[in-house]
């Protein structure tokens, strides 16, 4: 079955029975809904030590048209474009992350590990207070469900994506 168009509301747009030998099954009902909603989860953002720098986490949880939690879809993420804010700097650029979650909940990290000797600026471990030194950022940063492939599927969050030297944001 292919739904060609979000429900009408929050009702079942599809009934469906079985009949075997001139018996009817009870009817499935079925709501096309669309994800539509991503909520920051409580804890969120968590900044954590990742080989000599950094990674930050980030975790929504995602609602559908009729507010119910969407369980157990693929996601993937877009890159928009770049913008350099430290002069000099030779961070590597991130790849893109694909995923798929069994929860409702969806997840992007953000970091710099360290791993790649002489960047500029040196990558940080997370800092008390959070250091203010932007090295590069990322806007639009999309996020979408239903598919493992960037950029297919429904669009459910955009905002700018920024590396600094000891934690990653989304503002």
């Amino acid at each position: 079955m292919t739904s060609y168009h979000a429900s009408s509301g929050c009702t079942p747009d599809v009934e469906v029975w079985v009949s075997v030998g001139g018996s009817f099954s009870y009817n499935f009902l079925i709501t096309v809904v669309t994800p539509t909603t991503t909520t920051l989860q409580p804890g969120y953002p968590s900044d954590s030590l990742y080989n000599i720098g950094y990674a930050s986490e980030y975790a929504w949880a995602l609602t559908d048209s009729c507010g119910y939690l969407d369980y157990g879809l693929d996601q993937n993420e877009a890159f928009g474009a770049w913008t350099y804010d430290y002069p000099g700097e030779n961070w590597p650029l991130p790849a893109l992350g694909p995923g798929y979650d069994w929860s409702y909940v969806l997840y992007d990290y953000i970091g710099n590990g360290g791993i790649n000797s002489g960047t500029v600026p040196t990558p940080l471990p997370p800092q008390s207070p959070l250091t203010t030194t932007k090295v590069f950022e990322d806007a639009p940063w999309r996020l979408f469900v239903g598919s493992q492939a960037s950029t297919v599927g429904v669009q459910v969050h955009s905002d700018t994506q920024i590396w600094y030297q000891d934690h990653g944001r989304h503002q």
